[in-house]
């Protein structure tokens, strides 16, 4: 009558697409945290100011996870127009069988979400972990309205989201995933790969890997420490156009990444794979300003007052130089105290730094 999977607040939460199998990953405890602390470095921004991770291959199919077993569908084996409620009890089948279900919805039709979704005829994405029968409800995850939540969906309000077909943002609308934990599975952390992210990251260089797919889907975006200057370009769209609403969601994401970042210090630290407190104590700064950023954000949402603005866009060069030495620094460091041992972490054939994952070609300086 009632199943329940495990959830927990993820690691990461800005968009659905990795809070979603993050969310899964640490209802099981800390071992996936290596790994995650492997990834999410790279930063990316559009021609529309969206910022997020550059992490090609999780973006909605999270194929290459190595925790979870994904499985993709075609809708149409869940649901039927002349049932809409079949896939209700198709849910329900996948749960039981240890499957976390996920999809998009409309969600305007969902009480549960906030007024500006419940306006638009778009499609979002939501996680089903857990349904009740006595109740007729599913339990499930998403940002609903700002902030990463797990909520109680009626199966009523669900089917008309089904049912109802969007008009916006429909990309894979007519695909379901699911996901089910994989046993003893174990991903060590990939120090050569966090160096490499690092250097691309201040180089604002996009890291081209075998066989991905990012080399023909990001054309048009600015990765690394550049998105800052289109954030500054937005802000001043802002101060130009203050009737322009601000999208919050760079703030939230910025200051992720730095949260982010000083996770993966703290992991270093305790590894022993970085050995200078001055560089988390620099961190942390970072991340405490990244969060005032964000609050500021949203508190222009409510006051309108273009001086928040103009304050934030003032101190945006200013951060991105400070998190640029530190990142540097950072590097030197770390390739520094390890160059000669032998650690576990280290994934590669070979100790030598230089090494690169991404296949661009080096510059005419004479950069390896």
């Amino acid at each position: 009558m009632k199943k329940l999977l495990p959830i927990s607040p993820p690691l990461i939460s800005s968009y659905p697409y990795y809070a979603g199998p993050l969310a899964i990953l640490a209802s099981r405890g800390n071992h996936y945290i290596p790994w995650a602390l492997s990834n999410f470095i790279q930063l990316s921004i559009d021609n529309n100011y969206k910022l997020d991770y550059f992490q090609p291959w999780i973006t909605w199919k999270p194929y290459e996870c190595p925790f979870l077993d994904v499985q993709i569908i075609n809708r149409d084996i869940f649901s039927s127009q002349q049932e809409p409620s079949a896939i209700v009890e198709e849910i329900i089948k996948s749960i039981d069988r240890g499957y976390y279900v996920y999809l998009k919805v409309n969600h305007q039709y969902l009480s549960i979400s906030s007024n500006w979704y419940q306006q638009v005829d778009t499609a979002h994405e939501l996680l089903i972990y857990g349904y009740c029968k006595v109740t007729e409800s599913f339990q499930v995850a998403d940002n609903f309205g700002g902030k990463y939540d797990f909520k109680n969906c009626p199966f009523d309000e669900f089917i008309q989201s089904c049912t109802f077909s969007p008009s916006i943002n429909i990309d894979h609308y007519n695909k379901i995933i699911l996901m089910k934990p994989l046993e003893d599975a174990f991903v060590g952390f990939d120090l050569l790969r966090v160096i490499d992210s690092l250097r691309d990251y201040i180089e604002s260089r996009i890291t081209e890997i075998r066989n991905d797919l990012s080399i023909n889907w990001a054309r048009n975006i600015v990765v690394g420490i550049r998105v800052y200057q289109k954030i500054e370009e937005y802000l001043e769209l802002l101060i130009e156009q203050p009737d322009k609403k601000l999208d919050h969601r760079i703030f939230h994401v910025l200051w992720e990444h730095k949260c982010c970042m000083t996770r993966r210090i703290e992991y270093m630290r305790e590894n022993g794979l970085l050995t200078d407190d001055t560089i988390l104590f620099q961190q942390k700064e970072l991340e405490k300003k990244a969060l005032l950023f964000r609050n500021c954000a949203l508190k222009y949402i409510v006051t309108k007052d273009i001086r928040i603005i103009q304050k934030i866009y003032k101190e945006i060069n200013p951060f991105a130089i400070q998190e640029a030495n530190l990142t540097s620094y950072m590097i030197e460091h770390i390739c520094h105290i390890n160059s000669k041992t032998d650690y576990e972490h280290i994934l590669g054939t070979d100790l030598n730094y230089n090494l690169r994952w991404f296949l661009a070609k080096p510059v005419e300086s004479g950069e390896d």
